[in-house]
């Protein structure tokens, strides 16, 4: 950028444009009181009646530095009172986090950030979620991603918008943004802990990029940042590419698993290594954890029989009879839970309600697989989930079936097996979480009445 030729001002407005924020828009920015963050603050409150914003703060006291958070947190609320902007704080122990969970502190930090200020943006129909990520901070990320083996997304870096996260600071250097503060004068303050090398990225920032660039290339965080451009016009190209093939292969089979449908040597290592990527996007919802490794041993699965399967993160992937299948790991309930006719039941550890209706028989246009006769069943009647030597009476056969061997002649995936629920009558089981329902309670042309079973996400 060219300070010359048009105003930091003007270059932000133009950023604004280039992340798709309109006239009116609600936007939340968080704040950490830092020299990049008050920055944007102030841009934000300069633009907002030209623009027509509706602007809120976020700031979240991480008790990392105690006091200093704090006062931290008092200064940015200071601000936002002097230009009339509504400040939203909030404390979370971040240390305590990231011990439990055994991961860093900026690792902690950045998942707590995200899915607070995500939650509360999403209550408050915010349009956008501001960020003040520099082009320092996106040389440090490429940097940082190839030195663990990323591959063209990673080395991508950040994007200026990645749906409703927007980043309008991204296209400025740490020196324009001081530069900036200090002609016009604005306060900010130091988190003392930016200068600890213990933690990577300031090594990197403070230590790693000045050596390099005394000693190698005085442009080294600037070629890398033209890299990250470079790479998302390349990444943006394949996206293109594979979206709508994944469109048709990925499902949700229900219960928390997912199946993307894929075969081995389908497509070329690369597109294959981006189908396998996005199916763990698409069913978690981000790739935290998620590294090279992980993805090639999904490919490595795809050569195994049915029913292989490995665990990291937590995350459980099975090859499948079509693929491979995605599920959280998962504690079956080993209690049945008594169920009323007409009632519901909460299934905690799945997050889903079990309720059952009376109602007349419909004209038409009813699923057969969720109903049943309620004058064939007899109490008592459980929700439980299956156990071993579980059998029952599969429509149109003669005698008892093993409820492992339906599973199998179905090709349902193991991960699915354990999470199906089944609703019980007399001590047998007479429906199959949305999958069939038993000879003994199938209706017929004799039925009076029907029991509805739905199942529905808490």
């Amino acid at each position: 950028m060219n300070l010359k030729k048009a105003s930091f001002k003007t270059q932000f407005a133009s950023n604004l444009s280039l992340c798709g924020v309109q006239p009116g828009s609600r936007i939340l920015m968080a704040v950490s009181g830092g020299p990049d963050s008050m920055a944007m603050l102030y841009l934000f409150a300069e633009l907002r009646k030209s623009l027509g914003l509706y602007l809120e703060t976020v700031h979240l006291n991480h008790h990392i530095r105690e006091e200093e958070a704090d006062l931290d947190a008092q200064f940015v609320e200071h601000h936002c009172s002097l230009l009339n902007v509504s400040f939203k704080l909030f404390h979370f122990r971040i240390p305590d986090f990231a011990k439990k969970n055994k991961i860093s502190i900026e690792t902690a930090g950045h998942r707590i950030r995200h899915h607070l200020f995500g939650r509360y943006a999403a209550a408050k129909k915010f349009d956008y979620s501001a960020f003040a990520h520099t082009a320092n901070d996106q040389a440090e990320t490429v940097f940082m991603n190839l030195m663990r083996g990323a591959g063209l997304k990673g080395l991508s870096g950040i994007p200026f918008k990645r749906g409703s996260i927007i980043r309008p600071l991204l296209s400025f250097y740490r020196k324009e943004i001081m530069k900036y503060l200090n002609e016009t004068e604005l306060p900010y303050r130091i988190d003392s802990s930016n200068f600890d090398s213990k933690y990577q990225r300031n090594l990197i920032r403070s230590e790693l990029f000045p050596l390099l660039e005394e000693k190698m290339n005085r442009r080294f965080q600037a070629n890398l940042v033209r890299t990250a451009l470079i790479f998302q016009d390349e990444e943006k190209w394949f996206e293109e590419l594979i979206s709508p093939h994944f469109i048709k292969r990925f499902h949700y089979l229900g219960y928390g698993v997912y199946e993307l449908e894929i075969k081995s040597g389908e497509f070329a290592p690369l597109l294959e290594r981006r189908m396998l990527r996005k199916f763990i996007l698409a069913a978690e919802k981000n790739l935290e954890g998620v590294g090279l490794e992980h993805i090639e041993k999904m490919r490595e699965i795809l050569d195994k029989k049915t029913g292989k399967q490995f665990l990291f993160s937590r995350i459980v992937i099975e090859k499948t009879n079509k693929g491979v299948a995605l599920s959280r790991t998962f504690k079956k309930i080993a209690v049945s839970t008594p169920v009323s006719i007409p009632g519901e039941v909460f299934v905690k550890n799945l997050r889903f309600i079990f309720k059952t209706e009376l109602i007349p028989i419909p004209n038409s246009g009813f699923v057969r697989k969720n109903f049943l006769d309620f004058e064939r069943l007899l109490p008592p009647f459980y929700l439980r989930f299956r156990q071993e030597g579980d059998w029952f009476h599969q429509p149109g056969t003669p005698g008892r079936k093993k409820l492992q061997d339906y599973f199998v002649d179905q090709k349902i995936p193991r991960a699915l097996r354990d999470r199906i629920p089944l609703f019980t009558a007399n001590n047998s089981i007479v429906w199959i979480g949305g999958f069939a329902v038993s000879e003994k309670a199938l209706i017929n042309q004799q039925t009076k009445k029907l029991v509805r079973i739905s199942l529905s996400h808490a």
